[in-house]
């Protein structure tokens, strides 16, 4: 003869396990095992979260002020459940894939929960964090030597400008509006770029261009090289030479730094670069802002 059912109490545990737990065929509750945390004989206390590490994460509590990035890879250490390195890294992947579909939703004017994005910024730290940490590796050390890097590159936070202290008409403009024209002539595509500079003043930017092969691949459009190089590295040789721009103050650098060996340089970089299709579509009509 079948056994009775344990009777159930209407203690906070019982409720979650009316919840969880299957019923036979009779729709009759089933008793929980002894060892199950809801049976009546079990405290009431839950226990923590077992992890792999046997962490105890009811001893974890956050720090009040500020952390050290050694502090946070310390405590964030105390919650690896065991995941692969894989898995570690395909997991910052897509906590940042997920911040640049809020960027994407800014652009396309819609207003994405501000807190989305802190949240992915911090799950991206806690993937790094556990990632530093199976690797034997210290995040903050890797920071410092990231920060002595940048600050060694970009001029301890102030980017270094070649033109400084030289005349505004022997340097790279500092302001403009650039325009990518596309037009048709002849069946041909053809690109004239134009500038209207800080003074207001519209210029033509060298010929036109086409995309000089048979394979139209956008090389018409590689100017955008060259300004880019202007805007992120102040330094493009070939944009001094089609704005008469060149430092002829200095003969060291007209000669050097802006002769044709340096254009010649800078042209072969963007060949490089151009090997990809550099078709910006509509978007090179737009103005862009030097």
């Amino acid at each position: 003869m079948a056994k009775s059912p344990v009777p159930l109490s209407t203690s906070t545990p019982v409720t979650l396990a009316r919840k969880v737990i299957r019923h036979n065929k009779q729709d009759k509750p089933v008793a929980p095992s002894p060892g199950h945390p809801s049976h009546p004989g079990a405290s009431n206390k839950r226990s923590p979260l077992t992890l792999k590490n046997s962490a105890d994460l009811s001893m974890v509590a956050v720090p009040k002020g500020e952390i050290t990035f050694a502090q946070y890879a310390s405590l964030a250490g105390r919650t690896d459940m065991g995941a692969s390195l894989r898995d570690l890294v395909l997991g910052a992947q897509k906590q940042i894939g997920s911040l640049a579909g809020s960027l994407q939703e800014q652009q396309l004017g819609m207003m994405p929960e501000p807190s989305r994005a802190a949240r992915d910024i911090g799950s991206t730290y806690w993937y790094l964090a556990l990632l530093t940490k199976r690797l034997g590796l210290d995040l903050g050390e890797i920071l410092k030597q990231n920060l002595a890097y940048n600050l060694d590159r970009w001029g301890n936070g102030v980017p270094f400008v070649y033109d400084m202290g030289l005349p505004a008409l022997q340097s790279l403009p500092g302001r403009g509006r650039w325009y990518f024209l596309q037009y048709e002539e002849a069946d041909h595509l053809y690109v004239q770029v134009t500038v209207k500079d800080e003074f207001g003043d519209d210029h033509l930017v060298g010929d036109r261009l086409t995309d000089n092969t048979v394979r139209k691949d956008g090389y018409r459009f590689h100017d955008v090289h060259h300004l880019s190089h202007a805007v992120y590295l102040s330094w493009s040789p070939t944009l001094r030479s089609v704005l008469h721009r060149k430092r002829k103050v200095h003969w060291e650098l007209d000669n050097n730094e802006d002769g044709a060996r340096a254009t010649q340089a800078e042209e072969h970089i963007t060949n490089l670069r151009s090997r990809e299709p550099v078709l910006i579509s509509l978007r090179a009509m737009y103005p862009v802002r030097l």
